[in-house]
C-alpha cells in the first residue's frame, strides 16, 4: 500500500491525481505487468496543513529542528531519512 497526503483536495488533489495516473499505468504499461500497489490518501486535519515536507527538508537543511512540526515521536526517523539532527 502507497499512502499519499493531501492537505486538502482543493490544494493537492489534482497533483495528487496525475501523480495517481502515473504510478497506476506506466509501471503497469512498462514494468513486468503487474498491478500498481493500491493508493490511500490521507488528508491533513486543518491545524496541520501548514506543514508540508518541502518545509520540514527546507528546515533540516538548514540545520533546524523540526520538532515542533512533526512532533517528536517520528523526529528520528524524518531526520534518518531528510537530514541531521540538531539541538
Amino acid at each position: 500500500i502507497m499512502y499519499r497526503g493531501v492537505r486538502t483536495w482543493e490544494e493537492d488533489g489534482r497533483e495528487e491525481r496525475y501523480l495517481l495516473f502515473q504510478n497506476s499505468f506506466w509501471p503497469w504499461l512498462l514494468g513486468p505487468f503487474s498491478f500498481p500497489p493500491l493508493c490511500v490518501f490521507l488528508e491533513a486535519s486543518p491545524s496541520t496543513r501548514h506543514i508540508s515536507s518541502t518545509a520540514v527538508r527546507g528546515r533540516l537543511e538548514g540545520g533546524e529542528g523540526v520538532k515542533d512540526l512533526i512532533g517528536g515521536e517520528i523526529e528520528d526517523d524524518v531526520v534518518a531519512a531528510y537530514g541531521k539532527k540538531t539541538q
